[in-house]
């Protein structure tokens, strides 16, 4: 979802890792790794701590005349506090999600100074473990942007699609979080528009409580949504109050019907679909996780011309331009919560995953890519808490599978190597490396027979 009036704030950026430097000048996005981590001896280079970025920011944000101004930060790696004029704005935890801070306090006008403590200090309470083989980048390592509404802003839109069949007509639920206060004359208006642009169907709605649900009006027979035949619709909405427009965003949605029946094959739209996948770390020489938009798309053109149609985006939540990409080329997508070795740790540890779990699944619900949410990877992996168990392991995963279904019974869950939750996960994909890390490289059917036979939706995601 994109707000309709944002701008980018990646330039006029300064960096140090001493809050009282000037600092150096840099442009977003950008990781204070992106070159220590390509020594020939990372572990005496690799940089972890916190750095401070700072910006020059004008205060458009007007209460007299209703007008609220927002920053919206795409990823902080790995924990961020956030100041204007040293005042607090608010903080994220995690450095794989997106937040959003409201700009308050200060006068319209008021020539302020952006101040953001970025902090990749290794944390056992924050997944991913640093046990996890890959590197934990830090930065303000994606796009910041700022937009401004009027009183009410729209702050979650999800659109619901059923579609039973391939040739059904879709029904549509919008689902919406607002946050602001609300009249008598708060009203929810949009269009949807078909993937040549032509209006499809306009709606308005009287908007009465923050968390508004309606339905839809349906669309019949949809043109689908496929790898080889992406087709993406645009919805609009516009928020009004007292007449006034007080927000607007933009949507696409794809309409797309998946199966994974136990014993498989995967089915699209109502055809057997065999899934050519590979999987995509967001690392790129000489800028870390910090990879711009025109990299990510470039890498991702390359992905589906290679003759990919699925991908699994290890092991982390990864940019809108990256799902963007996968949307618009026909790229069906895992996207994968970064629990990533380490065991479990308490309730600090379990607060702050299923946090990051629920904003994985709220930025990401639209996406017609998406069909398996990822609950983690190797955790059956030495653990990083004393106490940590594989029954304890376990009953959380069994947890975040059950708040999955809450939030999206849409998709399936999905899990890598931990024998012991094959059996609470929708699809399952083993440890099975014969003649790489074990075994023999003959036995690569006999295993991956037996494997099929074993796991009701096996899916083979990594193999060599």
């Amino acid at each position: 979802m994109y707000h309709t009036n944002r701008l980018l704030l990646n330039d006029h950026w300064r960096v140090s890792a001493d809050p009282t430097a000037v600092g150096k000048s840099i442009t977003l996005p950008h990781s204070w790794n992106a070159h220590d981590t390509m020594h020939p001896d990372p572990a005496q280079h690799y940089r972890r701590g916190v750095w401070h970025y700072q910006r020059p920011l004008t205060v458009t944000a007007d209460p007299a005349r209703g007008r609220r101004q927002w920053l919206h930060f795409e990823a902080a790696a790995m924990k961020a506090q956030v100041c204007l004029n040293e005042r607090t704005l608010g903080g994220h935890v995690g450095g794989y999600t997106p937040f959003t801070l409201e700009v308050a306090g200060l006068p319209t006008g008021t020539e302020a100074l952006l101040s953001t403590a970025v902090d990749n200090s290794p944390d056992p309470d924050l997944i991913p473990s640093d046990q996890s083989d890959f590197f934990l980048y830090g930065g303000l390592t994606r796009n910041v942007w700022q937009y401004e509404t009027g009183p009410i802003r729209l702050a979650q839109l999800h659109i619901a699609i059923t579609l039973p069949t391939a040739e059904a007509t879709a029904q549509l639920t919008c689902r919406a979080e607002l946050d602001g206060s609300l009249n008598d004359t708060a009203v929810l208006h949009l269009t949807l528009l078909d993937p040549q642009g032509t209006a499809v169907w306009q709606t308005t709605q009287p908007i009465t409580q923050p968390n508004h649900q309606a339905d839809l009006p349906d669309v019949p027979q949809p043109r689908l949504w496929s790898p080889d035949n992406p087709q993406l619709y645009t919805l609009t909405a516009v928020v009004r109050l007292n007449g006034e427009v007080s927000d607007s965003v933009r949507e696409r949605l794809g309409f797309r019907h998946f199966d994974f029946p136990l014993g498989g094959p995967f089915y699209l739209n109502g055809e057997r679909l065999l899934l050519r996948g590979t999987h995509r770390h967001e690392d790129w020489a000489g800028h870390g996780s910090a990879v711009p938009d025109a990299l990510s798309w470039q890498e991702m053109r390359q992905i589906k011309a290679a003759g990919f149609n699925f991908i699994r985006l290890g092991h982390y939540p990864q940019a809108d331009a990256v799902l963007d990409a996968c949307d618009e080329l026909g790229l069906l997508v895992w996207e994968e919560l970064p629990w990533c070795r380490g065991g479990i740790g308490g309730e600090t540890f379990k607060r702050q995953t299923r946090q990051m779990f629920r904003e994985m699944v709220a930025h990401h619900y639209n996406r017609p890519s998406i069909v398996f949410w990822g609950l983690g990877n190797e955790l059956d992996w030495e653990s990083d808490h004393p106490d940590s168990t594989d029954e304890k392991v376990l009953a959380f995963l069994q947890e975040l599978h059950d708040l999955s279904h809450e939030l999206d019974d849409s998709r399936l869950t999905a899990l890598r190597r931990f024998e012991p939750g094959a059996a609470v996960v929708d699809v399952y994909s083993p440890s099975i490396w014969s003649g790489w890390y074990r075994g023999r490289y003959q036995d690569y059917e006999r295993v991956l027979s037996a494997a099929i036979e074993k796991y009701p939706r096996l899916l083979h995601a990594e193999w060599g």
